[in-house]
């Protein structure tokens, strides 16, 4: 399954780029993220997910694979729980913009279990929604 969109912050790229690094915003401005710990190299991840066929607690790791400050930030996600699990790999851009920042991202995922079989129309509509809502929050998280 593929994502791609694109969020508007308004913050300049140096502080958005700090935020996509800080636990705590990261934990604030992740939906439905219950706990977010860093560890060499990365992050382990809890979340709580309620829709249909994605219900239950998921555990995994964020691993952060790339960092050009403050042009870009790449990750590798790998979660798993009792649905099933995800695993992907996610390009974060940043560039300068009227507004403050135009972040630009780009996922590739695979999805087993019972999250395969559900249908990649529906959850890339889950996904779509998970990141608007993420950005939404860095956005609050580095409003002035």
């Amino acid at each position: 399954m593929q994502i791609a969109g694109q969020a508007s912050v308004l913050a300049p790229p140096a502080e958005v780029f700090t935020a996509l690094e800080d636990p705590l915003t990261l934990q604030r401005s992740l939906p439905r993220c219950q706990t977010l710990v860093r560890v060499e190299g990365g992050y382990r991840a809890t979340f709580s997910l309620d829709g249909p066929a994605v219900r239950g607690v998921y555990h995994g790791d964020i691993r952060v694979c790339t960092r050009q400050a403050p042009q870009s930030l790449d990750f590798e996600i790998s979660l798993a729980g009792a649905a099933g699990g995800v695993t992907a790999t996610v390009q974060t851009r940043l560039e300068p913009s009227a507004e403050g920042t135009r972040v630009r991202y780009r996922a590739q995922a695979e999805l087993g279990g019972a999250l395969a079989t559900f249908g990649r129309r529906a959850l890339g509509g889950l996904v779509s929604l998970l990141c608007r809502q993420f950005f939404e929050g860095v956005c609050r998280e580095t409003a002035p």
